[in-house]
């Protein structure tokens, strides 16, 4: 993925987020007169919620990390969505572009203070070096 911090921060937060939770969202009432199914977006969001970060501890660079943080989250809208809250499911996709935006900046000063370089295999003790980062 060769795009700014920025840019990685919108299509994270909004265009993956939103676009498969709304899509879930709109065929809700579909989904919603069967239990089968319901339990399968429960399943299916808890194995998401937790087998993202197990797949993020391989990941070397920082920018995967981050991705898989969002499907994190994803798993975390379906496991709402599949227990009948979509209130829930909704303040999550907006906590989530939230935090996502904040995420990236940081990221990007992480990264801009190691002069570009984005192996997390590099990085360590920054607060020694940067406390005020």
């Amino acid at each position: 993925m060769e795009a700014p911090m920025g840019a990685s921060a919108l299509m994270h937060s909004s265009t993956l987020v939103i676009a498969g939770a709304l899509l879930i969202l709109k065929l809700y009432p579909i989904v919603e007169s069967s239990p089968l199914a319901l339990q399968c977006l429960t399943a299916w969001g808890v194995i998401t919620a937790f087998g993202a970060p197990i797949v993020a501890t391989a990941a070397v660079e920082m920018k995967p990390v981050l991705a898989n943080s969002t499907i994190s989250n994803m798993g975390y809208i379906f496991i709402l969505l599949g227990s009948h809250s979509i209130d829930g499911a909704y303040y999550v996709i907006l906590i989530h572009g939230y935090i996502k935006i904040l995420l990236f900046i940081v990221a990007g000063a992480i990264i801009h203070f190691y002069w570009g370089n984005q192996d997390v295999r590099h990085m360590g003790s920054l607060i020694l070096f940067s406390p005020l980062l």
